[in-house]
């Protein structure tokens, strides 16, 4: 029988990529830039400080970031990730073009790897790519 999370005081290891996102809205046309800078933050159970903040990809509704996988310990099924996809302007200011939130049951005990769509996007179909890996339970 395969252990699952539910059915263990253990907690999990993990690693997180994320990928890419696609159909971000013009966040920088009133500035006649007919784009958006995106990057990509990622915050685990609330907490102010990100555990993954990508580099922002210039001039791209579809940005790719490939970003390095963070390996993360002692997730339980009741963690939640909250991620934010969001334009970066001159002067370090920032615009949302999307958010969800996923919980960790989402991927324990056998991971994920797809698409999650963004809310709060002004009507725009936008989606983020990710992976999580379960590499313990």
């Amino acid at each position: 029988m395969a252990l699952s999370i539910e059915q263990s005081d253990e907690k999990a290891l993990i690693k997180i990529s994320i990928i890419s996102a696609t159909h971000l809205r013009d966040a920088d046309k009133a500035l006649g830039g007919g784009s958006s800078d995106p990057f990509c933050v990622v915050r685990h159970n609330g907490k102010k400080t990100p555990i993954i903040k990508t580099q922002v990809i210039a001039n791209t509704l579809s940005p790719e970031w490939n970003h390095p996988a963070l390996q993360l310990d002692g997730v339980d099924v009741s963690d939640t990730f909250e991620i934010e996809v969001l334009d970066h302007d001159m002067g370090g200011a920032t615009d949302l073009l999307g958010k969800c939130t996923m919980g960790a049951a989402k991927f324990l005990p056998n991971g994920f790897e797809g698409s999650l769509e963004l809310d709060q996007t002004k009507n725009f179909p936008s989606k983020i790519q990710l992976k999580v890996e379960v590499l313990r339970i």
